[in-house]
């Protein structure tokens, strides 16, 4: 079976029923194969596709409380089980954030890359870096992105400062401080050592 032909039709398929998936039956039909035999090549290649169970779903009668009050709300819930369903197709295993690859992937294409942030208060006040800490995001940033070594790197460059920055008034303000902040002057200088960093806003006028 031809991997970008599986694409293409399960991408119009989804289009066509404005649904997340394509059935595997559906598929089979429209690939003219039979589904045991679509089923295993899914198996065969589970670094290509993203497949999980699909269901359709009721609107099911509930009773609530609020303050002492009863009232009638609806909830939606599973209803029948319509079979596993493809979600997405990949022509490489690199293009899918699941597999070992993509990681290499980003690891290798990303070296010179690194995440700014903005502080944001009512306009933007400054920038600064955070090294990604290890959680429970699909894409796993933490060992990509901003690493605390991409971190070190940049240090030694000179660009990088301890920073604070203030939301609120007079008698109500908050501090925030961060450790790696970065002026715009920094961020040209780590430019020209050939670092790349995601597209910021400008400094509102009077920030750092």
């Amino acid at each position: 079976m031809d991997i970008p032909e599986i694409k293409r039709r399960v991408d119009l398929l989804k289009m066509a029923n404005n649904k997340k998936y394509c059935l595997i039956p559906e598929l089979a039909k429209e690939l003219k194969v039979s589904k045991t035999d679509l089923m295993q090549f899914v198996l065969d290649n589970p670094k290509l596709f993203h497949v999980d169970n699909q269901w359709s779903y009721k609107d099911k009668a509930v009773y609530r409380s609020v303050s002492g009050v009863k009232f009638k709300d609806t909830d939606r819930v599973k209803n029948k089980n319509l079979g596993l369903g493809i979600e997405q197709v990949y022509l490489s295993p690199k293009d899918n954030f699941r597999t070992e690859e993509w990681l290499e992937a980003q690891i290798a294409i990303k070296a010179k890359y690194i995440h700014i942030s903005e502080f944001d208060y009512y306009g933007v006040q400054g920038y600064f870096i955070s090294i990604d800490k290890e959680s429970g995001s699909k894409y796993k940033e933490w060992l990509w992105r901003n690493t605390a070594a991409k971190v070190e790197e940049i240090q030694s460059l000179g660009v990088l400062h301890k920073g604070v920055f203030y939301t609120g008034g007079y008698g109500d303000s908050s501090v925030h401080p961060v450790d790696y902040a970065i002026s715009p002057d920094g961020l040209e200088k780590i430019k020209q050592a050939g670092w790349t960093f995601n597209e910021l806003s400008p400094i509102q006028k009077g920030g750092k």
